[in-house]
């Protein structure tokens, strides 16, 4: 977590990340500075490629289903 609460994962281009959906509605991982979209059904967890030609920065990655986000569904996304 960053030191204001949100969800930080710092990732290299190319790794790869799992991402788990532990609640009973769907959800998604988007990233849309990167390209990354992956829907999240209930109770599966989703393999995440960071793409190969990254660059360093900061994203922020959000479910975009309507009200999550609001809800706190955000959060960054550090390219080393």
């Amino acid at each position: 977590m960053d030191p204001h609460g949100v969800p930080l994962i710092s990732v290299f281009p190319g790794t790869t990340v799992q991402v788990p959906n532990v609640g009973a509605p769907g959800h998604n991982f988007q990233v849309k500075h990167l390209g990354i979209h992956v829907d999240m059904p209930p109770g599966e967890t989703m393999t995440i490629t960071i793409p190969t030609d990254a660059k360093p920065g900061l994203y922020e990655f959000i479910c975009t289903i309507p009200g999550h986000e609001q809800a706190g569904m955000l959060g960054a996304l550090v390219v080393r």
